[in-house]
């Protein structure tokens, strides 16, 4: 049984010596690293996978015996094993899990292993949700996939763990102050057209371009407004 629910993690071990081998053929052949690097992240992706895969087969199906009483009600381990997606910052992963409840077509009442790993209520992980929010991509964590390819994406540009945390510094504080800070106030709803001429406004604000903005925006609507208005003025001045 442990063997069979380590199998995971043997498999990472041997992505992880595939990964070796592939980097000395490349510096054999000599390879330039533009070409490595991609190669070498969806390894370690796929390394990375395959390791938390390996942390949650080790905690087993959480099975706590045929009934058990859970908020004073008896519950029956329901007869077949559960899958539950999770998708994760490395990729997909399935979970098999004992669900409890009074019969299969009704409400599970009580997964032990969901809250023994404080598994969130939608298929993305914690961190997956706090990067959709941070990088303010639209669409929801249950539909958008695309989303999820925009946010994995990221990792293309990180090298290192003080790279990332010049990057997460930067960008997620950046973009807290810019949007979240100014649209998500209590009870504001948005459209998108709306939405970008607020944010618009915010940068030139941000950006201490306020005063030069309102100039150029003064001018423009005078010309728009009053086409001939310079002709007549240089006239004047020549008159004059």
């Amino acid at each position: 049984m442990i063997m069979t629910q380590e199998q995971s993690i043997l498999k990472a071990k041997s992505e992880f010596d595939q990964m070796v081998t592939a980097i000395r053929k490349a510096v054999e052949q000599g390879q330039r690293i533009d070409l490595v690097e991609p190669d070498l992240w969806q390894r370690m992706l796929e390394m990375s996978r395959l390791i938390l895969q390996g942390f949650v087969d080790l905690q087993g199906h959480g099975d706590l015996g045929a009934t058990l009483e859970y908020e004073g009600h008896s519950l029956n381990r329901l007869e077949k094993l559960h899958d539950r997606r999770y998708v994760s910052v490395f990729g997909e992963l399935l979970i098999s899990r004992v669900v409890y409840g009074t019969r299969e077509t009704q409400k599970h009442d009580f997964i032990p292993l969901d809250a023994r790993l404080c598994l969130p209520e939608t298929d993305f992980s914690y961190l997956l949700q706090e990067w959709e929010q941070s990088f303010c991509v639209q669409g929801s964590y249950a539909k958008s996939s695309q989303s999820i390819d925009r946010i994995l994406s990221i990792g293309q540009s990180i090298h290192s763990l003080e790279d990332m945390n010049r990057f997460m510094g930067r960008d997620v504080g950046d973009c807290r102050h810019l949007v979240k800070d100014r649209m998500e106030l209590t009870g504001m709803r948005w459209q998108t057209d709306g939405a970008q001429a607020m944010l618009d406004l915010r940068s030139v604000f941000l950006n201490d371009d306020w005063e030069a903005f309102q100039q150029y925006r003064i001018e423009t609507n005078n010309r728009k407004l009053y086409p001939s208005r310079e002709l007549i003025e240089a006239k004047w001045n020549v008159a004059a």
